[in-house]
């Protein structure tokens, strides 16, 4: 368990924006910082994965962590690479619509290296942020970030050790196409409040992208 105390009073500085991917910076209309991801792992790697994220890759379940761990290493480019912008862009408008005060708790599940809750936070967002994952290696970038009160190891696949009904929100983003959703659905509603909101994307394959 990685444990760092979060100043609610964080100032937006340019060190925080500087470790933004580009789909943040345009997420959050901020014209004045360029972020020194350019996406171009993701384009050396795309041709050797294939057109799409082929989440078969990663199975079984018990070397999906060391794949992360692996990834987590350049894991802001190859997101630069991908189309992450939209899922930032809809983060913002979630937090616009449901602003959260200070006295929420959010919880980010498979949290990644941060970007979520980096996003969350640079929204406006300065409420307790909890960030769980099953990478070591991308909670150790989370916790540089400075942006969670709290971050754990966490198989999503298996029960959530924690308070029913506690969380005001809970994001889930890119990560379902891995997950038994079913039991995962059934596990963040326990431990969402009742009114609680629950923000999660899933991945969409036609085929051809």
């Amino acid at each position: 368990k990685c444990h760092k105390p979060f100043i609610c009073d964080i100032s937006i500085t340019n060190d925080l924006l500087s470790i933004c991917v580009p789909g943040q910076l345009k997420a959050l209309n901020i014209t004045n910082v360029e972020s020194k991801y350019k996406g171009d792992l993701f384009r050396e790697k795309k041709n050797k994965m294939g057109k799409g994220f082929k989440m078969q890759n990663f199975n079984p379940e018990n070397s999906i962590s060391k794949k992360f761990d692996k990834l987590s290493t350049n894991w802001e480019d190859f997101v630069s690479g991908m189309k992450y912008e939209y899922v930032f862009e809809w983060l913002v408008k979630q937090y616009n619509i449901n602003k959260l005060d200070e006295n929420k708790i959010v919880l980010d599940e498979c949290c990644g290296v941060g970007l979520q809750g980096q996003t969350l936070r640079l929204s406006g967002y300065k409420g307790k942020l909890i960030g769980c994952d099953i990478s070591e290696g991308m909670l150790k970038k989370a916790y540089h970030r400075g942006i969670y009160d709290d971050l754990f190891i966490q198989n999503m696949n298996e029960d959530l050790l924690l308070y029913d009904n506690y969380f005001d929100m809970i994001i889930n983003v890119g990560s379902m196409e891995l997950l038994d959703v079913p039991f995962v659905l059934k596990s963040s509603f326990r431990v969402l409040k009742t009114k609680g909101i629950f923000l999660v994307s899933f991945q969409w394959d036609n085929g051809t992208n």
